[in-house]
């Protein structure tokens, strides 16, 4: 077993994320383009978000979403709920559906990403980490879904209520997410990835 899942880890995982991205990315080619051009409309700015997060061996590179929100507030620290505010009707749609979170997709198939995999986070807050938690982020690459993405698949709405989101997640939510990224990177498996996969896309249709 554990040669197996070693064998997935190291081959077979990214050739699913490959295949499974490319897929994905030929068949939605409209729906990217129409999602596009409306948040493009919705935020009067280029319709696509970027921003630096830290992925395998402690390497950054940019992450990409549809544009949800107008403006920016390099203060936010990747915790939507502290710009709330900036948030487009249009935008708040996608990100009940996690459709702002399709453009990934090519971060999956250029290697940056995995389909599953622990979330990535912004360096500030991998680096204020001990080296053994800032592991549980960098051993493996980030995924676009993660175990700690179907507990936290409302999480904005979590932060909005906590009174203080940025002292909540690092001291209530982060630790959580560490240890759900740790039992992941003790069980990692083709099972265990589409189990994760099928769990999250009912949860996202389940909200819509």
């Amino acid at each position: 077993l554990e040669f197996m899942s070693n064998l997935y880890k190291s081959f077979f995982k990214r050739i699913l994320d490959v295949l499974i991205s490319l897929l994905v990315i030929l068949l939605a080619s409209p729906v990217f383009l129409i999602l596009f051009i409306a948040c493009s409309f919705s935020t009067k700015e280029i319709g696509i978000f970027t921003q630096k997060r830290m992925g395998i061996y402690g390497k950054t590179f940019h992450l990409y979403k549809f544009k949800t929100m107008t403006g920016t507030n390099k203060l936010d620290k990747g915790i939507a709920t502290l710009s709330k505010s900036r948030i487009t009707s249009f935008g708040s749609i996608l990100r009940k559906t996690h459709l702002d979170e399709l453009p990934q997709f090519f971060m999956v198939l250029l290697g940056s990403m995995s389909l599953v995999g622990p979330r990535p986070e912004v360096s500030s807050i991998i680096n204020s980490l001990n080296d053994k938690d800032c592991l549980t982020f960098t051993s493996i690459r980030p995924g676009l879904i993660s175990p700690a993405s179907l507990k936290y698949i409302k999480e904005d709405e979590i932060l909005e209520l906590s009174g203080d989101p940025e002292e909540f997640y690092m001291n209530k939510i982060m630790p959580d997410k560490i240890r759900m990224n740790r039992e992941y990177l003790t069980e990692v498996s083709f099972m265990n990835d589409f189990k994760i996969l099928t769990k999250y896309l009912m949860l996202v249709v389940r909200r819509k």
